[in-house]
């Protein structure tokens, strides 16, 4: 298989020192670091697809991430593209441009079917579905399919350790098998690896390549791949959803590995200053981290810059403000690996490149800022918004993070948290010269009432939940937003009825009502309906008020196809007696039934102002 040479969209940032001094030794240090990714997982995964040269496709739902894995069994096994798609993904031009003699679809028709599946059929004439009962029936389809006789283990209920085996299973001619780690399990299959811990798959078999997490895993995996790596992608470890596009690299030909990056350890580090060839898959890695690997490739050994050797002063401040003990050193020509040679135990390097070439040499003690490994630093204000904005879907962390002084609170980002039955606090907190903290706060908005509290790990998995009653509406075969919106506010209105025990709070008016009861008042009816619109990237807001007797109720003001409107998503208090399949029974105009009384006209300039566009703008992030 060859790499192919039009890559679209993909950037590639190049240095090339043509000649370097290392203490004696001419080394050849050109390197290239790619990024590719599009607007969301779906562009990446077809921009990603454009690495891999075949008539063969493999394709499966973006919003699986199990179907997604047991795909590479084909995909690596047919040297194939895969491409991981929405039920309405228009797949028309990569299928002209391809040309695909044949296609493989991984999942059923509940994951994988509707315009995309049409699209292709329409195409293409050699389609075949692999798809089981469970995940598991479908990745034991998959190796039968594609022939494996061996195989590396990996827990089919989550995705990191599954993910960052494809490149050794690939060099070594291995399936990946998913199974229940939390069982016993029987395979067809000689079992060469098994992947993670025993808290991620209990059963031995193979030989265990495991770390204290999975990155430190994602490392081990990599030693066992051994010498000779030509190209390495470097993706996520924190979102399956780009991190899976990174299977076509594997796929691309050569031998590949795959890192799972958060902050860049110093084995990473050295890792990466031995490979040619970097890419960036997607778009979910923080600026810092896409610096420091860019600073990690200009590097073999000690490397010295061309030119006369210069002393620099330098200093370590933390980022908090203080002066680090015997921090003070000295380095020459600019010579950032010897830099971070110097680094305090348990620090990572923060000031940027262009900083370090600008050092100076008159004897100034020149400032190089470092922060300890654990801490977030976000360097601008679209980087910012991006970290909230991921983890409102995924799972926001609380606490602190580390800020460029050009950073600023965004108030549309908490109009977002409101909406979906949360408070978000941001407080900035002068720090030290460049640098602020930003202290951020959740909260469950109805806490007086439910006495909840924020935890990430509940949240995430209330998104999932979220993310399934998606799947189940059919809104992702749908084309329009406002399609999408309608279709889905049916869905909540006739599976789910309203709860007519108002002082019932934690089953009426949690965040975590419909999902976790299956039933609540105005408020969880809008707050699961504002989730699900987060995670279709349409722009949604609660808007509050009473109702035609006075009573207080609320309703979601959504863009759709721009332009605001007010929907009226609460279930019903007749709903047994209402066919739960049929969602024509709610028609649009009760969806858009304004209830709702508020002292000005939801459309009057004044509110449209007070939601402001740029709140809609935060959904291309």
């Amino acid at each position: 298989m060859k790499v192919s040479k039009n890559i679209v969209k993909v950037l590639t940032l190049t240095l090339a020192m043509t000649s370097v001094l290392v203490f004696g030794n001419c080394v050849n240090a050109d390197s290239s670091t790619s990024i590719i990714r599009g607007k969301g997982r779906v562009e990446t995964s077809i921009e990603s697809s454009k690495l891999v040269d075949s008539k063969i496709m493999v394709v499966a739902s973006a919003y699986s991430f199990a179907d997604s894995l047991s795909a590479y069994n084909i995909a690596s096994g047919h040297n194939a593209k895969l491409i991981l798609v929405s039920n309405n993904t228009d797949l028309t031009g990569l299928l002209d441009d391809v040309k695909p003699e044949k296609v493989y679809l991984i999942g059923g028709e509940a994951s994988l079917g509707g315009h995309v599946v049409d699209n292709i059929r329409n195409s293409v004439s050699n389609v075949v579905r692999i798809s089981g009962n469970n995940r598991y029936e479908t990745n034991e389809k998959t190796l039968k399919e594609a022939n494996y006789t061996k195989v590396g283990v990996a827990d089919g209920r989550n995705y990191p350790d599954a993910l960052a085996a494809s490149s050794l299973l690939k060099n070594k001619g291995l399936g990946l098998q998913l199974v229940d780690g939390s069982k016993p399990y029987k395979v067809k299959r000689e079992v060469v690896y098994t992947y993670g811990g025993e808290n991620s798959v209990k059963q031995n078999g193979g030989k265990r390549l495991a770390g204290d997490n999975r990155y430190a895993t994602s490392e081990v995996i990599n030693k066992e791949l051994g010498d000779g790596v030509e190209k390495v992608a470097l993706t996520t470890g924190e979102n399956y959803a780009d991190a899976l596009s990174a299977i076509n690299l594997v796929n691309s030909g050569g031998k590949v590995s795959l890192m799972l990056v958060k902050d860049l350890s110093p084995n990473q580090e050295r890792y990466l200053s031995n490979i040619q060839s970097k890419y960036i898959i997607g778009g979910q890695l923080s600026n810092e981290t896409i610096s420091e690997i860019e600073k990690a490739r200009n590097f073999k050994g000690s490397i010295l810059l061309k030119g006369a050797r210069t002393n620099y002063k330098c200093v370590f401040i933390d980022i908090s403000g203080a002066h680090l003990r015997n921090s003070e050193f000295e380095v020459y020509n600019n010579n950032l690996k010897e830099i971070e040679s110097n680094l305090p135990s348990g620090y990572k390097l923060v000031s940027d490149v262009n900083q370090i070439k600008n050092l100076k040499s008159d004897n100034t003690l020149n400032k190089i800022y470092v922060a300890k490994k654990d801490i977030i630093v976000l360097n601008n204000q679209d980087e910012y918004n991006r970290y909230i904005f991921n983890g409102l879907k995924n799972g926001l962390e609380t606490g602190e993070v580390v800020v460029t002084n050009s950073i600023r609170p965004n108030s549309n980002l908490e109009r977002i948290v409101d909406g979906m039955g949360f408070t978000m606090k941001q407080k900035l907190i002068e720090g030290h010269d460049q640098f602020n903290k930003m202290s951020i706060k959740m909260s469950v908005r109805q806490e007086y009432y439910t006495k909840e509290k924020y935890d990430k790990d509940e949240y995430a998995r209330n998104m999932e939940k979220v993310a399934t009653l998606i799947d189940n509406s059919g809104v992702r075969n749908l084309k329009s937003d406002r399609e999408k919106a309608v279709r889905f506010a049916q869905y909540l209105k006739v599976k789910y009825p309203y709860n007519k025990d108002v002082h019932d709070h934690i089953r009426a008016r949690s965040p975590y009502s419909i999902t976790k009861y299956q039933t609540g008042v105005c408020e969880a009816f809008t707050y699961t309906y504002n989730q699900a619109m987060l995670l279709l990237g349409i722009p949604a807001y609660q808007i509050e008020g009473t109702d035609i007797d006075g009573v207080g109720h609320m309703e979601t003001m959504i863009y759709c196809d721009g332009q605001w409107e007010v929907f009226n998503v609460s279930g019903y208090t007749n709903w047994c007696e209402m066919d739960h399949n049929d969602l024509s029974q709610i028609s649009e105009s009760d969806i858009e039934k304004k209830m709702l009384v508020v002292e000005n006209d939801p459309y009057s300039e004044g509110l449209i102002d007070r939601v402001d566009q740029d709140l809609s703008s935060l959904y291309k992030l």
